[in-house]
């Protein structure tokens, strides 16, 4: 396991397991939420070292599959790692140290063009499309003025309405690779 994975994601106590008979309890899946993510990095420095609010809001947006996801998984991170300009083929999607370095000021100066961090709570622009439901989420792409012509299902409408938000239009799905542009 790795460093960052057992960080971000410590490995579950079972401790009410003492019925042998019990059937095995659903694998939770794996998250992180945003404030929590920015918490258990904190703790990890030590306390003469800080940790700048720009810097870990780079390090979210480089992990995300898009802007503006409010938890993550330990699947999502590795196929953004994976998908990220610069991963290798031959290192089965793996990135170097430089590779992953540069990604990350890419993402800090993406978040300076767009006017930087704002001053209040860094997740007050962030919606939780994922409590959603699926009529509330087309519901917000009919009043944001979007076409409705991609597949009905809750994950790509969220995909969709992720874009819109970071980009302030729709985007253009590729026929092969189904992702955004």
């Amino acid at each position: 396991t790795s460093k960052w994975s057992t960080l971000l994601f410590p490995p579950a106590s079972s401790d009410d397991s003492d019925d042998d008979d019990a059937k095995p309890a659903k694998k939770k899946r794996k998250e992180v939420e945003r404030k929590e993510f920015t918490t258990l990095l904190e703790q990890q420095l030590s306390s003469s070292s800080s940790v700048s609010p720009l810097a870990i809001q780079a390090l979210w947006n480089t992990l995300s599959p898009s802007v503006g996801y409010p938890r993550l998984t330990s699947t999502e991170i590795i196929r953004a790692i994976k998908g990220m300009e610069g991963a290798k083929s031959e290192m089965g999607g793996a990135v170097t140290y430089d590779t992953f370095a540069k990604n990350l000021v890419a993402a800090g100066d993406q978040i300076q063009q767009l006017g930087g961090l704002s001053d209040g709570d860094e997740d007050s622009n962030v919606v939780d499309y994922d409590a959603m439901e699926k009529e509330e989420l087309l519901d917000l792409c009919v009043e944001r003025g979007m076409k409705t012509n991609f597949p009905k299902m809750k994950r790509i409408i969220i995909e969709e309405l992720r874009f819109f938000d970071a980009n302030g239009r729709q985007g253009k799905r590729h026929p092969v690779k189904n992702t955004l542009s």
